[in-house]
Parts: structure tokens; C-alpha cells; sequence
């Protein structure tokens, strides 16, 4: 019932017991009328309405009229959030901000319920000025956490990006990166929407490392191929947008395995319980990462990914546990997947070795299995084919279909040959060291690349197999370029004359075959190689003795010239 004219005793009073009956009555907005008709008068302190709002103790400290009028709001909103009624206590909240003065201790919770409330309507450019506005840091905080996580949860994504933040920018990025750490993978994509804010803030360099600890995490804690597959797209758009960075700014930071926090924890309170000194926390440390650093492991995702799909069946094997570089060649080169096992290994400069032993004998394999048909290719020979085709075996046309053995052997010869470093044989000598242990006779391509590269190598090589026939027409070929007689095929830019820097011979490696060979004169082949070395050495000698007395002449003439 409302005041009259003629009672004027506890108005105040009157008028807030009216308002409540309406509330209970289901007329809220009757209520809310007399409630703020009501506050009005609340700074007249009539005993019933501060016996009955219980606003006595509260008020002790009020010592103006807006803090009286504040602490009444207060009250009523709270009746108002016990009957749920949102759009009231948005109105009233903010008129009690209009009456509050400057210093005034309930500030900032009615900012907070202004924002509570515009949130949960879904305002989200009222909550987020209501959060702005907060003048307490503490609650502006929770505010703002409160804010992000319920766009997030909510998908409000163009929303949650819309707002510039200014101030906030630090504590939204530590709200989305909490969210993101705390949750188990899966469940949400706080990464993703991370990545995303930071790619629309145009900060490249936090994105790239947003979408790094996103696949950090797949890796140490999703299995299976989806996770692989997540985890490779993640390192590939990390990669993307670093690209994109200037080269200074192109890294991450990784965070290394350290002690569980939950160990130190129990082991802080062991310590103090024994009366021991106190244990010194562990201290986070950190890895940086640039744009190779992450290239490399999302090359030995990738292989991951690639044996799968050679070997299905080792899904758990692969994906349980992390692997070196090493580790991953050596499965590469099993399934025959050699040109991503030499991209590794040049990314983590592993010498090529293993996979060249691994592809000679697999050629030695396809050789003795094949039919020199295709149509006739045996079950070893036509399955090369498969990781055969997972190569890059080159461009050259051949006038006839090629065998897998052919295809295979070809494939080795253009790896001897892109990837022969200058006065490098150690490729070289590894394939011709497994092919002659096995008893084989060396192709021709290899033993004229071998020849270019290292000759005297080569001749070491068939005086330590015993191999003397070859060696000794070697050997004869060798000194034949040394005397200038076809030293292109053996590398040599010049030969031996009294105008070009000097050339050598293998002296210690023709020594010891002319023994080896005088050994076994019994046979007449041998008989005629040991003659024909030491005809080949005689005429050399005699060269060499000519082309020597020539240079001193020539040096002569030119110190007299000179004097």
C-alpha cells in the first residue's frame, strides 16, 4: 500500500514493504518502481527498515547520504537475485554507481554485478566496458577471466576478437593461454582460437609459438595417426606464419622436462617435516627455437607419418614414443623411403653412410631375384616397385623398360652422384666395399665415378679383396692419365709436364701389387700384368726424369733473365 498525505510515519518503511509484497506477487516491475521511490528516502535511517534490511553494522562506516543510498541498493539487489531477475539489477546497480561518490568501498562490486549480469544476457560490449570501468585490479581480473572464458565456451569468437582491450591485452592472451594449458587436448581448440587472436592481432611471432606448444603437447600426450596428423598441421602453420616474421623475431620458446611441481611439493614438505635444510625449487628452463629447429622435428613427424602408411600395423610403436634422427633413418631406409631419409639426415647433418649400405643391398637383393623381365618380376622384385615409386629415381629415358634391379641401381647411381662432395669418396667406398665383401664384380658406372672421385682408393680397395686382375688394369689406366692418356676419367686437370703443377702416383698401392703379382707368376696372365706395370713404371720414370730436367732448365732461364 503507499503512503497518503495524512500518514507520514515510517514512508520509507511503508514503501519497501509494498515493493516486496509486489515482488513476491509476481510484479516485479511495480516493485522496482517503489524500491527506487523508497531509496529516495534511505538516508533518513527509519529503525524498522534498518532493523529489517539489517543495514545498522553495514552503516556504521557510511558517513554521507550516497553511502546510505549505495548500502540500500545493495540490499535490494540482492532480493532481486534471489527472484532472478537480471535486467532489474543491471538498472538498479547502475543508478547506485550514479549516487556512489568516487571513494565509495562498493564500487566496485557493483561494477562487478553489472558485468555479471550483462554477461549472462549475452552483452557483451556492456560487459566489457562494465569491466573496463572496475576500478579495483583484483575483481577486474576475475571480470575479465570470467568474460573470456565465457565467449569461449560460448563460440563467440568474432565477438571475442571485436574488442581492442588496450590495457587488458596482457591479461586476455593469460586468460586464452590458461585456458588452453589447463584442459586436456581433444576436448577443446583453445589453441586454435588462440592462434587465430594473435593472427588477427597481427602478432605472428605468438601465434607461430601458440601452434608449436600445441603440437609440442600432441606429441607428448595425444597417440594414434589423428594426433600425428594434428600435430603435423600445427608445426606446418608454425612454421607458415614465422616465415612471415623478419628473421630476428622467427623463434619460440620451448619449455624443458623438468621435476613435476607436485614432486617438489612432497619433497619441500619431507624436508621440512625432518627438520632437514630447505630444498631449493626448481628453476624453469627454457629452449629457443628458430624456424630449422622446428623444421627438423616436423621432418621427423613426417617420416612418422610416412612409415605409417608403409606399416600400418606399427601405429603404437611409432606414435607411443619419441625418435632421434638416427633412429627414424634406419625405419626410413627398411621401407625404402631413402630421398626423405638423405632430406633428414642433410637437416641434421648425419652422414648419408647407412642408407647407402641399406640401398646396395637391397640392389644386391633385387639383382640375384630378378628375371631381367618385368613381366617375369618375382614377388621381391615386383614390391620394389612400391618404394621404388616413393623415390625420385631421375629423368633419364631409357630405349627399354627397366627391371626393379635396373630402376633400383639407377636410383644409386644418381644419390653417388648429387651427392659426392669435392675429394669425397667415402660414399663411393662404402657401396664398392659391400658390393666386393659379398663377392660381387662392381658395376661400370661405379667403378668410372670411383675413378673421378678417388682412384688410388679404389686401387687400395681391389689389392685389399685380392681382386689383382682389375687392379692391375687400374693401376696401368692410372699411369697412363698421370702421363697425360685419357686423365679425364680419372679426375686429373693436368698432366705430367714441365709447365703444370705436379702429379703423383699411388706408390705405396703399385708396390704392393707388382709383389702380389710376382707371387703368382705361375700364371701366365699375372706373368704378363707384373711386365706390362713394370714397362708402364719404366716409361714413367723415364717421362719424369725428362719433364724434371726440363723444369730446371726452365727455372734457370728465367732467374738469368731476371739477373
Amino acid at each position: 500500500m503507499r503512503s497518503t498525505s495524512w500518514c507520514k510515519w515510517n514512508e520509507t518503511s511503508r514503501l519497501f514493504l509494498s515493493a516486496y509484497c509486489y515482488l513476491n506477487l509476481g510484479e516485479p516491475y511495480k516493485a522496482f518502481d517503489l524500491f527506487m521511490e523508497a531509496g529516495d528516502h534511505a538516508d533518513e535511517a527509519e529503525s524498522f527498515l534498518c532493523k529489517l534490511l539489517a543495514m545498522n553494522e553495514e552503516s556504521e562506516g557510511a558517513t554521507s547520504v550516497e553511502a546510505h543510498t549505495v548500502l540500500y541498493y545493495l540490499k535490494v539487489i540482492r532480493l532481486f537475485e534471489h527472484f532472478e531477475l537480471p535486467d532489474l539489477i543491471i538498472t538498479m546497480a547502475t543508478v547506485a554507481i550514479s549516487v556512489a561518490e568516487d571513494d565509495d568501498p562498493n564500487l566496485a562490486m557493483l561494477w562487478s554485478l553489472v558485468f555479471k549480469y550483462h554477461l549472462e544476457l549475452a552483452h557483451y560490449s556492456e560487459a566489457y566496458d562494465a569491466v573496463s570501468c572496475n576500478p579495483d585490479p583484483a575483481r577486474r581480473r576475475d571480470c575479465l577471466r570470467q568474460f573470456v572464458v565465457v565467449l569461449l565456451d560460448r563460440r563467440q569468437l568474432s565477438q571475442l576478437v571485436s574488442f581492442t582491450y588496450s590495457r587488458l591485452e596482457d591479461d586476455v592472451v593469460a586468460v586464452m593461454e590458461s585456458r588452453a594449458r589447463s584442459v586436456e587436448l581433444g576436448t577443446h581448440d583453445y589453441y586454435e582460437i588462440l592462434y587465430a587472436y594473435h593472427v588477427a592481432r597481427g602478432n605472428r611471432r605468438k601465434a607461430g609459438g601458440t601452434m608449436y606448444e600445441y603440437g609440442a603437447r600432441l606429441g607428448q600426450e595425444a597417440r594414434g595417426l589423428k594426433a600425428l596428423q594434428q600435430q603435423a598441421r600445427c608445426y606446418l602453420a608454425a612454421l607458415n606464419v614465422l616465415r612471415l616474421v623478419s628473421p630476428q623475431y622467427a623463434w619460440v620458446v620451448k619449455s624443458l622436462p623438468t621435476a613435476a611441481a607436485k614432486d617438489v611439493e612432497m619433497l619441500d614438505g619431507d624436508m621440512e617435516g625432518s627438520g632437514g635444510p630447505p630444498v631449493k625449487p626448481l628453476e624453469k628452463k627454457v629452449e629457443v627455437l628458430d624456424l630449422k629447429d622446428i623444421e627438423k622435428e616436423y621432418l621427423l613427424l613426417h617420416a612418422k607419418l610416412k612409415l605409417l602408411q608403409k606399416e600400418a600395423d606399427a601405429i603404437t610403436h611409432i606414435s607411443g614414443k619419441p625418435m632421434s634422427a638416427a633412429e627414424t633413418i634406419t625405419l626410413l631406409c627398411n621401407v625404402g623411403l631413402f630421398d626423405l631419409a638423405i632430406q633428414i639426415s642433410k637437416a641434421f647433418g648425419l652422414p648419408l653412410t647407412p642408407i647407402f649400405e641399406t640401398l646396395t643391398s637391397w640392389c644386391m637383393r633385387l639383382s640375384q631375384s630378378s628375371s631381367y623381365s618385368i613381366a617375369q618380376d618375382d614377388a621381391l622384385t615386383a614390391a620394389a616397385w612400391d618404394w621404388l615409386d616413393s623415390n625420385e629415381t631421375g629423368s633419364q629415358q631409357s630405349a627399354k623398360e627397366l627391371t626393379s634391379a635396373e630402376q633400383a641401381w639407377r636410383l644409386l647411381q644418381r644419390y653417388l652422384a648429387t651427392y659426392r662432395e669435392a675429394a669425397d669418396s667415402r660414399y663411393h667406398r662404402c657401396v664398392a666395399t659391400r658390393l666386393l665383401a659379398l663377392g660381387l664384380t662392381l658395376p661400370t658406372w661405379l667403378v668410372g665415378a670411383y675413378k673421378v672421385v678417388n682412384a688410388p682408393e679404389l686401387l687400395r680397395l681391389y689389392i685389399d679383396f685380392d681382386l689383382l686382375l682389375p687392379a692391375a688394369y687400374l693401376a696401368m689406366e692410372y699411369i697412363d692419365a698421370v702421363l697425360g692418356s685419357g686423365k679425364e676419367h680419372f679426375g686429373l686437370k693436368v698432366a705430367l709436364h714441365a709447365t703444370t703443377p705436379a702429379v703423383w702416383l699411388p706408390y705405396t698401392e703399385l708396390d704392393k701389387l707388382l709383389v702380389l703379382l710376382k707371387a703368382v707368376q705361375m700364371e701366365p696372365t699375372y706373368a704378363k700384368l707384373y711386365q706390362d706395370i713394370h714397362a708402364k713404371l719404366n716409361g714413367y720414370f723415364e717421362t719424369l726424369q725428362r719433364v724434371s730436367i726440363d723444369m730446371i732448365r726452365t727455372k734457370l732461364q728465367v732467374a738469368n733473365t731476371n739477373i
